[in-house]
């Protein structure tokens, strides 16, 4: 699932939740989905506690290791949930999908879809360089 997203593009604090092994992407949205937008102050200790319950046991306790007792500016989803967004219509763009039907299904405009679809890294080409990089 990562690699679905631009993890430069994310804030410094997403990056270093998303890049973490016992945390990753998967815990990292289900956390900023539920505290994201204020503060949460995170717990000394993992074991029962509300962060727990939002993103597991291993990832809580890698959050508390880096964390513990802080009250943490948790960050909006929005940043992780418009690079999934985008590159599931760019996928699906690109498998030939309709940008009319793209545009009703993700509440955009045709033009949003041509500018997401555009804005994409164009995937590498098979087909070797004629002039040999010249």
């Amino acid at each position: 699932m990562t690699d679905r997203i631009r993890t430069d593009r994310l804030t410094p604090q997403l990056r270093r939740w998303v890049a973490h092994p016992r945390i990753g992407l998967k815990a990292t949205l289900g956390f900023v989905q539920a505290r994201g937008g204020g503060p949460f102050k995170v717990p000394t200790q993992a074991a029962g506690s509300v962060l727990e319950q939002i993103v597991g046991r291993p990832a809580a306790e890698a959050f508390v290791e880096l964390h513990g007792g802080e009250t943490l500016s948790v960050p909006k989803a929005d940043q992780i949930l418009r690079q999934i967004r985008n590159a599931d219509i760019c996928a699906r763009r690109h498998a030939g999908e309709a940008r009319r039907t793209l545009a009703r299904e993700y509440d955009l405009t045709v033009r949003q879809i041509d500018n997401i679809y555009g804005a994409a890294e164009p995937a590498p080409s098979p087909q070797r360089d004629l002039f040999g990089g010249l």
